[in-house]
């Protein structure tokens, strides 16, 4: 989508920072700092940042502790080890591994040319952040033996492909024959991404890889997740709960199917991101052409009981009501990702608006939609509320970046116009509400995690224990997450301590989920 309006990702950055500070490394959430406030740069000036910064280079040396220790336990000579007695030879050795690590799991792009390192916002928000919506669905996709795999490979990043069957066979040897068929599965379904090998170069001209027979040994070429297979995945996902919401349909498995076939239809884009722009689409415009017989036989390879009829009832139903299908010639039809991506933004961003300003912000949104400009007794008399109360909430919605003001003057002189002589209007743009609800959702989503990461600690001390030991009470951690306390006498009380931590556990997690399926939306849709 382009438009006039900048991106802001400062959100975005502090939400990848925390993510990678738990999930990888305390310094690779600096580093991810210092590229997002100071833009690309060479591996030289991150060390410099670093070293400028006390806190950053109290972490750098944290981690560097640890890589030394790693290096000494592979070296025997006291001469070997001589180096890793300088601070700094240890820092750069921990920033070179950090970077490194970064750069393998796509969260940092290396330009060879400059040898400068930028920061992947897209890659590193869907790989670091989203992973548990993607987690969900191969699991519902692929069984345990596939999250299993999706496991290794998202933990390890860039993996031979045999190595990652093997390893997830290992950690969960009660399903190791399910892990083979997950992994043919995964690898004709596209979720597998070589990198090298005379399978990248099979990918790179566009050749499906097929499914490899029963029996038959996996390849060693190196792969990685495909980021493609993520976002067609993700996109069904919200399709599916969209059209859930808005059809009346008597047959919903069958809309259900026609969705899922013109998604899985949909192509990678030809050109794809390229190095200076973040947040580039990775679908095609449009899903391949499809004639209703091929769309109906794909619908009954899902749902067997279909009919040509209910097939076809179903794909007027998209192209009438929310228009999401166009009609490329009589008995021939596509899936329109402009007009999916226009649906799910309006849904999703009057959630955001009621979430935030109720109804009233809601109704004034649309008004200012659908008229452009609007004085604010208007859009009051428009919204059927108070003139304070609409102005109140209009300028809080323009500290939020959702609205505008323009002035505009009466008289024909421009230069000498005074402030009582003009006539303010209010604006809005799709766009700006957009970006400025994408703002919003991931500031929330920043802080709903920290909460989920603390009560999960609190979980961790307290051992995750409901009813209390046979020797008395146990111990509980305390408010603030330090020390443990003693808990209650009382066992009545120490379980009802623990189920309320539970339960709010949960329901960080719902939250958490909920705001990733707004933020894909938002983002990448």
């Amino acid at each position: 989508m382009t438009t006039p309006h900048r991106r802001v990702l400062t959100d975005h950055h502090a939400l990848l920072q925390d993510a990678l500070k738990n999930q990888l490394d305390p310094l690779a959430g600096k580093v991810v700092e210092v590229l997002a406030q100071r833009g690309p740069l060479t591996l030289k000036q991150i060390s410099n940042a670093l070293q400028a910064s006390p806190e950053a280079q109290h972490t750098s040396l944290l981690s560097a502790g640890r890589s030394a220790k790693m290096v000494r336990t592979d070296l025997t000579t006291s001469a070997e080890t001589e180096g890793l007695t300088d601070p700094k030879t240890v820092s750069d050795l921990a920033l070179k591994e950090v970077v490194t690590r970064l750069v393998l799991h796509r969260v940092v792009r290396s330009c060879a040319p400059e040898r400068l390192y930028r920061l992947s916002v897209s890659d590193a928000v869907l790989l670091r952040v989203l992973v548990p919506l993607v987690a969900q669905r191969v699991e519902r996709a692929y069984g345990p033996a596939g999250l299993a795999l999706f496991a290794v490979l998202h933990q390890l990043a860039v993996v031979p492909w045999s190595s990652a069957v093997r390893l997830a066979q290992q950690r969960h040897a009660d399903f190791a024959d399910g892990v083979a068929a997950a992994a043919a599965y995964m690898e004709e379904d596209g979720w597998v991404e070589f990198v090298s090998g005379p399978a990248a170069a099979e990918a790179e001209l566009g050749h499906k890889r097929p499914r490899a027979a029963e029996g038959a040994p996996l390849s060693d070429e190196h792969c990685r997740l495909s980021t493609f297979a993520m976002m067609r995945a993700l996109l069904e996902e919200s399709l599916q709960h969209y059209v859930a919401g808005v059809a009346a349909q008597e047959q919903p498995e069958v809309l259900s199917a026609v969705v899922s076939v013109l998604v899985a239809h949909v192509p990678p884009r030809a050109a794809g991101p390229t190095a200076g722009d973040d947040y580039a689409p990775l679908l095609a415009p449009h899903s391949e052409d499809l004639s209703l017989h091929s769309l109906t036989q794909g619908v009954r390879r899902r749902c067997p009981a279909a009919l040509p009829e209910q097939v076809a009832a179903s794909v007027r139903h998209l192209s009438d009501g929310p228009a999401l299908v166009e009609t490329v010639a009589p008995g021939v039809y596509r899936l329109s990702l402009p007009a999916v991506a226009a649906a799910l933004h309006e849904t999703t961003c009057e959630r955001v608006l009621f979430a935030r300003y109720g109804t009233l912000g809601v109704r004034m949104m649309k008004l200012l939609t659908r008229n452009h400009f609007l004085e604010d007794k208007t859009l009051a008399e428009e919204a059927i509320a108070t003139q304070p109360k609409t102005r109140e909430l209009l300028h809080a919605m323009m500290r939020d970046g959702y609205v505008a003001l323009q002035e505009v003057p009466r008289g024909a002189v421009f230069a000498e116009r005074a402030a009582k002589s003009s006539t303010f209007l209010w604006t809005a743009a799709p766009a700006g509400t957009l970006l400025a609800s994408a703002r919003h959702v991931a500031r929330s989503l920043t802080f709903a995690l920290r909460r989920l990461h603390h009560q999960q600690r609190l979980l961790e001390e307290g051992g995750g224990i409901i009813d209390a030991p046979a020797d008395g009470p146990p111990r509980l951690p305390s408010a603030v997450g330090g020390a443990a306390t003693r808990a209650p006498a009382d066992p009545l009380a120490h379980r009802a301590n623990a189920q309320q931590l539970w339960r709010s556990t949960i329901g960080y997690q719902s939250s958490s989920l909920s705001l990733m399926r707004l933020l894909l939306v938002l983002d990448y849709l």
